[in-house]
């Protein structure tokens, strides 16, 4: 690890423990509770019930899910302005292995979505996603990414419709991501990310990120996982 990367990292990981402590006590009281849940919600950007994420709020296994994120997120190599990772991918049927740049036309933008079907929010703004990629498939082309499990059952858990473990296999990723094509009847292209993470690695993807590729080079990255972003659909090209 450099020193560029482990000083932040450490500096950021010794306030999150800080902050999770303090917001787990209030967590735990009456008085605050609701303020603390709007506060996650916030960060989440779209409406979470609390029997999803149940008492698992600024516990120690959110708190290893987000230092891990972060991480992945200060090693990442796609920015804004910088040339476009080409990570190797696999079909969501797991019959052939492309890479992400072959799904990138020349002057065309490339809308990439990274996510896992244990993610609530990832899973929401799909629906988003879909009614996005209808109505401008005419002038950029769409592609999502199946990435490590947001919120495996082995991990941060979350209570949704999906119980799955953290991918020991490539097979376990591909069954992960049919599980999410059967939910949510998408019709955008589906790859899966390698069992070396390479996607999710070169963009920091997780536990979801938004990223749009023109002509070789990154035009546009989300905010680190759903923080304050939604996917806006307007009138415009």
């Amino acid at each position: 690890m450099s020193v560029s990367v482990a000083l932040p990292y450490y500096t950021a990981s010794l306030a999150l423990l800080l902050a999770f402590a303090i917001l787990r006590f209030l967590f735990c009281t009456l008085v605050f509770r609701k303020l603390v849940v709007k506060l996650f919600i916030k960060f989440a950007g779209c409406e979470i019930s609390q029997e999803v994420y149940g008492n698992s709020l600024f516990g120690w296994e959110m708190y290893k899910a987000v230092t891990d994120s972060l991480m992945i997120v200060l090693q990442r190599k796609a920015k804004a302005g910088t040339e476009a990772p080409n990570p190797s991918l696999v079909s969501a049927d797991g019959h052939s292995r492309t890479h992400l740049l072959d799904f990138a036309k020349e002057s065309r933008p490339l809308v990439v979505n990274f996510g896992s079907c244990t993610c609530p929010v990832f899973m929401e703004r799909l629906r988003e996603f879909g009614e996005i990629m209808a109505d401008f498939s005419d002038i950029a082309d769409f592609l999502v990414i199946y990435i490590s499990e947001a919120h495996p059952t082995d991990g941060w858990a979350f209570k949704t419709e999906f119980d799955v473990k953290q991918h020991r296999s490539l097979e376990e990723r591909i069954e992960a991501a049919q599980l999410m094509l059967n939910a949510s009847k998408l019709q955008a292209p589906v790859l899966v990310d390698s069992t070396e993470n390479e996607a999710n690695r070169a963009y920091g993807a997780l536990p979801i990120r938004l990223c749009i590729i023109l002509n070789g080079r990154v035009e546009f990255t989300a905010v680190w996982g759903p923080l304050f972003t939604k996917h806006k659909r307007s009138g415009g090209g």
